[in-house]
C-alpha cells in the first residue's frame, strides 16, 4: 500500500532551497536597512557632539575674557581703594583755620542782595 503525501509537502520539499534563500534575503534586507538607520543615527549624534564642542569652545573663550576683565577690575578697585585711603588720611591731617565771626558775617552780607526791591 502506498501512502499519499499531501501536495503542499511535496512542493515544499521540491522548492526548499528557494524558500530558504527567500528567508535569508528578507533577513539580509532587514539587516541592511537597520544598519543604515543606525549609521544615520550615529552621524546625527556625531554632528550634535561636534556642535556642542563648538559651543563649549565659544563659551570657554568668553569665560577667559570675563576672567581677564575680572582681574583688571580687581586691580582698578585696589588702586581706587588706595587713593581713597590716602585721601582719608589727608583729610584727617588737614588743619582747620578758625575764621572770625565778624568776617564771616561780612562775607554773608556782601553776597546777599539787600538793595533790590522785591518783584511782587
Amino acid at each position: 500500500m502506498k501512502t499519499i503525501k499531501p501536495q503542499w509537502k511535496v512542493s515544499m520539499l521540491k522548492y526548499w532551497k528557494w524558500i530558504v534563500a527567500g528567508i535569508v534575503a528578507i533577513l539580509g534586507i532587514l539587516a541592511i536597512t537597520q544598519s543604515k538607520r543606525t549609521n544615520k543615527k550615529l552621524e546625527k549624534t556625531a554632528k550634535q557632539i561636534d556642535d556642542n564642542n563648538q559651543h563649549v569652545d565659544i563659551i570657554q573663550g568668553k569665560t577667559e575674557l570675563v576672567e581677564e576683565q575680572r582681574v583688571t577690575v580687581k586691580q582698578r578697585i585696589a588702586k581706587k581703594q588706595a587713593t581713597i585711603d590716602e585721601l582719608k588720611t589727608e583729610k584727617e591731617t588737614i588743619a582747620i583755620e578758625p575764621v572770625a565771626i565778624e568776617l564771616a558775617k561780612e562775607n554773608i552780607i556782601k553776597k546777599t542782595r539787600r538793595g533790590r526791591p522785591s518783584k511782587l
